[in-house]
């Protein structure tokens, strides 16, 4: 039997957002088993988190629906917040999440009730494009005039955090760890969202076979 949580990041009210579920140090699994297991939870992602013999450093599987991922942030975030609940002590922390595109820093604080985290992914690396990008299509879908794009910055395009993907970004997000109470959030400015939390839920589920779904 396997431990894992169930987590919600990027919302302000428990059972919406960003589900996913956290499974800390499980007993040994192949990556059929995770993808079958992540099948099963139905959740938009599942990471596997293994503790290393490296102080507060783990190394991290991502997995969704349809196969392992280099890279996901929502699913780093949700898995630092469990790791500082299960610490049990301490209202600041740091992680070093390895993962198979690239290892990134995440820091948690527990302060008023609000569990913050905040992941650095590094400055972003953009795409030199084989032509020029023109403004006006650009601009039209994201509802802008022309006049409206800073001739000073062309438009530039970057890399997704998807499948070997390299593109980088710092933000900030919150767990909102499944339990009866949970609170709204608060924006707090650009650098991300602030929120009350409450304790994850624990379920069980066997290694050797498909868990259980969560219950919504």
């Amino acid at each position: 039997m396997a431990r894992y949580y169930h987590v919600d990041v990027f919302t302000d009210v428990a059972y919406t957002g960003n589900s996913l579920a956290v499974f800390a140090d499980p007993p040994p699994l192949d990556s059929g088993q995770m993808l079958r297991i992540t099948q099963e939870l139905r959740h938009f992602e599942t990471i596997f988190v293994t503790t290393l013999t490296e102080p507060d450093t783990v190394r991290a599987r991502v997995f969704d629906l349809f196969g392992e991922l280099d890279f996901a942030g929502h699913p780093v975030l949700g898995a630092a917040g469990v790791l500082h609940e299960l610490r049990g002590s301490g209202t600041n922390c740091a992680w070093t999440f390895e993962l198979p595109a690239r290892t990134v820093q995440v820091t948690t604080r527990l302060g008023d009730g609000n569990l913050v985290g905040v992941i650095d992914q590094g400055r972003p690396e953009l795409i030199t494009p084989a032509a020029p990008l023109e403004p006006g299509p650009i601009a039209q879908s994201l509802g802008l005039a022309v006049a409206d794009l800073d001739p000073e910055l062309p438009p530039q395009p970057g890399h997704r955090r998807r499948r070997g993907d390299r593109g980088r970004h710092r933000h900030a997000a919150h767990a909102a760890r499944r339990r009866p109470g949970v609170t709204g959030f608060r924006t707090f400015g650009p650098a991300g969202i602030r929120g009350t939390v409450s304790r994850p839920s624990a379920s069980t589920a066997g290694t050797g076979r498909q868990p259980p779904a969560s219950k919504k």
